[in-house]
């Protein structure tokens, strides 16, 4: 599975989630309708990841969040 997710990681972010969208439409495709998005699911999915490819909208880390939570929601930390 590394080698997997070596090679995974040779493509641009672009083409990677290009990938993960595939990777979705299969399960899609084998799970119950119970299971499966709506198409409302799966165009905010889409379009949400055009954005990401084109450069759009940037990502945020989780350490980012994560430390940014406490204040925000008035938590300790």
């Amino acid at each position: 599975m590394s080698e997997l997710i070596a090679e995974i990681s040779k493509l641009s972010v672009a083409h990677r989630i290009e990938l993960v969208q595939a990777i979705l439409r299969t399960i899609a495709l084998e799970t119950s309708e119970d299971e499966t998005l709506t198409q409302a699911q799966i165009t905010a999915i889409e379009t949400r990841a055009a954005e990401l490819a084109s450069g759009l909208v940037k990502t945020v880390s989780w350490e980012d969040i994560q430390s940014k939570l406490p204040e925000r929601y008035g938590l300790e930390n």
